[in-house]
């Protein structure tokens, strides 16, 4: 029986280690809908926990992202990237997976994959940390060129509404620029992702963050001290061209829906234009542009706060309320912080 138990475990066990073997690799191809054809690339390697896949969508900017590969058997399994779950055969004797994903209506998709040898890559990635003016560490990934020479170097500060660096957007951004020769640096703003800090920070405090990370670039052999740039996207565009105004160590700025204009200026922007493409009376508008420009006077002035408090009363329950500031102290004091760098405060 022993022996029985022996042969049976044995088995699975070489079952198990063939189809690792199998699919482990570099998977090339696309998905296909309609006649139109998206190139896909899918790296499966081994890890601690059995298999690790990752995908790739070149052309939409989307890197190395996390894909769930679920095994039925030993040639049928469920791959879930940005389009869906595919339903996917394994076809060892020619090395090449297929797929459907029956979920788009009305034309499914449909998953062609060739295995290839895997590619060299242009560049590395290697986790940094940078210690900020005020101690606080901040948690970054650095994008290398493997070509030698000094390379120019891009800070990328991400925004409020996608703030880690490990969001795609942010990854495209790297890699693209990391294969045309940049090094870049992506880096999780303070109170967000891995870095430490509080959330209390104001803007001053992230500018004052992006110009640690460029001194500390700044020094390594394979930087070029000439050409560091910050790309930053909406708060990070805000930081960004504080930085600038700081230091003279930066040879330029990129903004991606970097606001122009400060905090407090374009917040009754963002009321306005948000009601107006909601599809609001002129009238409904014109009373949250007064709640708006009273709060940010109120903001300015505290004795303003009890008539402030008294005109939100009114305003409440208006279907478009939510769109506005509410009057607690604490929010009031946060944008204190944030427009006192500004020059409007």
């Amino acid at each position: 029986m022993s022996k029985q138990i022996f042969f049976l475990f044995f088995t699975l066990s070489i079952s198990v280690i063939l189809y690792c073997q199998t699919v482990e690799g570099y998977w090339r191809g696309a998905v296909s809908r309609d006649g139109s054809i998206q190139i896909t690339e899918l790296l499966i390697e081994k890890n601690a926990g059995g298999l690790k896949a990752l995908y790739s969508l070149p052309d939409l900017g989307l890197f190395e992202q996390s894909a769930d590969l679920v095994f039925k058997t030993d040639t049928s399994f469920t791959l879930k990237i940005f389009m869906g779950v595919f339903e996917c055969l394994l076809h060892e004797d020619i090395q090449e997976v297929t797929g459907v994903n029956n979920n788009w209506k009305p034309v499914g998709l449909k998953l062609h994959l060739k295995k290839m040898s895997t590619p060299p890559k242009s560049y590395t990635q290697t986790l940094v940390d940078v210690k900020a003016a005020t101690g606080t560490t901040l948690k970054g990934t650095l994008f290398t060129p493997t070509r030698t020479g000094k390379r120019p170097l891009v800070i990328i500060a991400h925004g409020a509404e996608n703030p880690t660096r490990t969001n795609w957007v942010y990854t495209s951004y790297a890699y693209f620029l990391a294969e045309q020769g940049f090094a870049v640096y992506v880096f999780d703003q303070r109170a967000h992702g891995l870095s430490g800090g509080s959330t209390e920070a104001t803007l001053e405090d992230h500018a004052a963050d992006i110009i640690s990370i460029a001194a500390f670039f700044s020094k390594a052999s394979f930087i070029d001290q000439r050409n560091i740039s910050i790309l930053g996207e909406s708060r990070g565009g805000w930081a960004a061209v504080l930085a600038a105004a700081r230091s003279k160590i930066f040879s330029s700025i990129v903004l991606l829906a970097g606001p122009a204009k400060s905090p407090i200026d374009l917040e009754p922007d963002v009321v306005f234009a948000t009601l107006k493409k909601d599809g609001y009376s002129a009238s409904a508008i014109d009373s949250a542009m007064r709640y708006t420009d009273l709060y940010f006077k109120t903001v300015k002035d505290s004795g303003l706060y009890t008539r402030l408090t008294q005109q939100y009363e009114v305003i409440k329950n208006r279907p478009w309320a939510h769109v506005l500031q509410t009057p607690e102290r604490e929010g009031l004091l946060w944008w204190k912080k944030q427009l006192e760098h500004t020059g409007n405060a």
